[in-house]
C-alpha cells in the first residue's frame, strides 16, 4: 500500500494495481475492513489516473460504504475526495455535493493541501452548474489556502480553475490573469500535464472571446504538449 502513494509513471500505476489486488485477498482474509476500504480507494485512484474513471467510481464508491460503516473522516475523506474529482466527469451535481464535504473533511482533519484541491475543484463543479458567485467563493478559497501554505503544485491547479470560469463568464483579462499566474508555476515546476491543460484552457478563453488570432497558437501549443 505504501508503494503505492509514490507511483510516478504507467509502469507503476499498472505494477500497483497488481500489489493492490494481492493486498485485497490479503486484508479479505484477515477481515480487515479499515485496510481493505484503503486498499479499494488506492485501486480506484490508480485507475483515475490512469484514466479509467468508471473503474475509479466502482471501487471508489466500495472503498467509501465500508468507510462509512466503520466511521471518521480519517477513512472516509480520500474515497469522498476521489468520488469527487471523478463525478467532475460525469455528473457535476454529484461532485459538488462531494466536494463541498471534502472541502470540510480535509480543514478539520489539518489536510491543507487536500483542502485547497477540493476547493478549487468545488469552484469548477459550482460554475458548470451556473452557481458562479458560489464557484468564485469557492475558488478563492483554494488559491488562498494553496498560496498560503505554499504548496505550488495545489496553487497552479487552483489558478487553473479559477482562470478557467473566469473564461465561462467572459472575464477574459482575469482569465488570463489567473491561467498566465498558473503557466509561470509549471513551467517552474516542469509538471507537462498541468501545461498543456492551462494552454488548452488559454485557447479556449480566447475563442470563447472571439479572439480566435490569439486562440489557435495556444491551442496548438496544448496539442503539441
Amino acid at each position: 500500500l505504501k508503494l503505492t502513494t509514490v507511483a510516478s509513471n504507467r509502469e507503476h500505476f499498472e505494477r500497483d494495481l497488481a500489489n493492490l489486488e494481492e493486498a485485497r485477498l490479503l486484508a479479505e482474509a484477515l477481515d480487515h475492513k479499515p485496510r481493505l476500504s484503503q486498499i479499494l480507494y488506492w485501486i480506484g485512484r490508480t485507475h483515475y489516473v490512469l484514466g479509467g474513471f468508471d473503474l475509479g467510481i466502482e471501487y471508489g464508491e466500495k472503498s467509501l460504504a465500508i468507510a462509512e460503516s466503520v466511521g471518521g473522516d480519517n477513512l472516509t475523506a480520500p474515497p469522498v475526495n476521489l468520488l469527487g474529482r471523478l463525478h467532475n466527469f460525469t455528473d457535476p451535481k454529484i461532485a459538488a455535493e462531494l466536494l463541498a464535504r471534502s472541502v470540510e473533511q480535509m480543514h478539520a482533519l489539518g489536510n491543507r493541501i487536500e483542502e485547497a484541491g477540493a476547493a478549487g475543484l468545488l469552484g469548477w463543479s459550482y460554475a458548470v452548474l451556473g452557481r458562479f458567485p458560489e464557484a468564485m467563493q469557492a475558488a478563492d478559497h483554494g488559491v488562498e489556502v494553496a498560496d498560503k501554505i505554499g504548496h505550488l503544485p495545489t496553487l497552479a491547479a487552483c489558478l487553473h480553475y479559477r482562470g478557467q470560469f473566469h473564461s465561462f463568464l467572459g472575464n477574459l483579462e482575469a482569465s488570463l490573469r489567473d491561467l498566465g499566474a498558473a503557466l509561470d508555476l509549471v513551467e517552474e515546476s516542469g509538471d507537462v500535464f498541468r501545461k498543456y491543460i492551462i494552454y488548452g484552457c488559454r485557447g479556449d478563453a480566447y475563442r470563447l472571446a472571439g479572439d480566435f488570432q490569439h486562440a489557435v497558437p495556444e491551442l496548438t501549443k496544448s496539442v503539441d504538449l
